[in-house]
């Protein structure tokens, strides 16, 4: 009786230790992954000597490979929240059209039904010299990234507002159209302006050095008429 009883026991630890050593080896993976996972977040969160994320030097660089491996590796997306020194966030710097979509891609992922309202915030943030991503990007002389930003904008949003209310109110007194004519392009021009210029006059500042810009402040008159009195 006592040999059997001492079999059983020896048989129950041997499959509780079998049990333990299988258990291992998956939880030291599952603290290596969160490992990893924080190691990449703080990699792409942390700042050169300059006050830079690394994300966001990606993002000026284009380096999308680099970006995506990372960003793949991060269950966290507060990295799309970074900022620089200068309150510029990753659509302000983005190298190009290209990237823009990436960064763009990115926020559906993180947000799905949200991501709206993430993109339509971020392309209305101003940076320290007040410019929105879309006037940095034509200061910065990039003409491929205009209607990708402009899209989800909030002046896209007051500039179709007037176009049409415009249209409701054709027909009647035309000292009242001119009146609200002039309220509406007024609020456009503002939300188009930073350090005293629009799009379309930093679009046409740029053009003696960078010959696309040219038809782009041409798209820019017809996609915003208010701005071609500047």
């Amino acid at each position: 009786m006592n040999k059997i009883f001492t079999i059983f026991v020896l048989t129950f630890l041997s499959l509780c230790a079998i049990r333990v050593a299988q258990a291992e080896p998956l939880a030291s993976q599952r603290v290596a992954n969160r490992v990893e996972s924080v190691v990449t977040g703080q990699q792409l969160t942390a700042t050169n000597a300059f006050g830079t994320p690394l994300i966001m030097e990606l993002a000026r660089k284009g380096d999308i490979e680099t970006l995506r491996t990372l960003a793949q590796a991060t269950p966290d997306k507060s990295f799309l929240d970074a900022h620089d020194k200068y309150n510029n966030n990753l659509f302000h710097v983005a190298k190009d059209a290209r990237t823009v979509q990436f960064i763009s891609a990115l926020i559906r992922q993180a947000d799905g039904a949200k991501a709206y309202q993430r993109l339509t915030k971020m392309t209305n943030q101003r940076n320290t010299l007040d410019e929105t991503p879309l006037l940095a990007q034509i200061n910065a002389g990039h003409t491929d990234t205009f209607y990708l930003l402009y899209r989800s904008s909030t002046l896209k949003q007051k500039n179709d507002e007037f176009k049409n209310h415009l249209a409701r109110i054709q027909g009647s007194d035309p000292r009242m159209v001119q009146r609200h004519k002039e309220i509406y392009c007024k609020q456009i021009r503002q939300l188009s302006s930073a350090n005293g210029l629009t799009l379309l006059q930093a679009a046409r500042a740029q053009i003696p050095y960078n010959s696309q810009m040219a038809p782009l402040a041409q798209q820019i008159t017809q996609a915003i008429p208010c701005l071609a009195q500047d």
